[in-house]
């Protein structure tokens, strides 16, 4: 199992990173179904990254730095268990699921494990209200995805509901990486406040930019299939910009047949031609809100590391 460090971003946080990457290898290492799980194979330790550059910004705290970035790795890569366990996923950065290859029991149980073993590891810095706000945090990734699963089929979803829907998945939990680096290094309420509104935004452009790929990639460089979200009855922001754009299209009757090649090759491109462009328009206000948020953070290595990230990401997914 390798954990790749990637990206200039990592600059100031590479050590504590390495270090990051070598404890979730040690628990990998620990049960042979977990070594064989991509979920926490070939990541890039972003969930880790923005707890330590976050607290960088303030103090050089490393060692509870690392625990609280080995536990929220750990806790993404739970999620993306049950995430494939739900959509009955079977590819995860170009390797076959951990439900396909060990069974959807073992799965379950393993996401189970790191979710717990996440709590374990923060528990260790004895910090109320870090437990607390990772608390509410994993509350409304499940509200999210009890939602997605309601609204599964449906293909009239509204912008604001698939805006509720991101934010609970992805952004409220990238805010709670950020702000607990700078609870765990001394940041003022003004500071947290800061870098939470920075996680938020930057979690809602990095799940757009998510949802635009299974459009605009192929399925080699995204690791799963292409189109999986229309297949699976998901509706996400590139569909529905698109619908109101070519209202006059047959969306009903591609929907109704999308399990069809050629329905979904046309429906593919119909989002490619007209829902893409206003997507990323979307993208740039997020990340250049996100950018905006860390003005009353020092400049130093750290925060310039957090203003070039959304950019890096952005340029990554186009």
């Amino acid at each position: 199992m390798v954990f790749h460090l990637t990206g200039e971003w990592a600059g100031p946080a590479r050590d504590a990173l390495e270090c990051v990457r070598q404890r979730l290898e040690s628990i990998s290492l620990s049960d042979q179904r977990m070594a064989t799980c991509p979920a926490l194979a070939g990541g890039k330790l972003l969930r880790a990254g923005l707890v330590i550059l976050s607290g960088c910004c303030y103090s050089q705290c490393v060692e509870a730095l690392i625990t609280v970035g080995t536990a929220v790795e750990l806790m993404h890569a739970a999620s993306l268990l049950h995430d494939d366990l739900l959509d009955g996923a079977q590819w995860r950065r170009g390797r076959p699921t951990l439900g396909l290859v060990g069974g959807e029991r073992s799965a379950m149980l393993v996401g189970d494990y790191l979710f717990a073993r996440a709590f374990l590891t923060l528990s260790s810095l004895a910090n109320l209200r870090l437990m607390q706000g990772f608390s509410t945090v994993v509350t409304k990734m499940c509200e999210a995805e009890l939602k997605q699963l309601q609204q599964e089929g449906e293909l009239d979803i509204t912008e604001k509901q698939y805006f509720e829907r991101i934010a609970g998945k992805t952004a409220h939990f990238m805010a709670e990486c950020c702000r607990a680096g700078g609870r765990v290094s001394g940041a003022s309420v003004r500071g947290m406040e800061a870098l939470g509104t920075y996680g938020y935004n930057l979690g809602m452009a990095y799940q757009l930019l998510d949802d635009l790929a299974d459009y605009t990639a192929d399925a080699r460089s995204l690791g799963k299939p292409v189109g999986r979200d229309i297949r699976g009855g998901i509706v996400t922001l590139p569909l529905i910009l698109a619908r109101k754009a070519k209202p006059q299209y047959e969306w009903q009757h591609w929907w109704k047949h999308r399990h069809e090649t050629h329905a979904l090759a046309r429906m593919v491109e119909a989002v490619r031609a007209a829902g893409v462009t206003p997507s990323l328009e979307r993208v740039r206000s997020y990340t250049a809100t996100a950018v905006a948020a860390l003005t009353p953070i020092w400049h130093q290595p750290a925060r310039r590391a957090l203003e070039s990230l959304p950019s890096q990401i952005r340029e990554k997914h186009q």
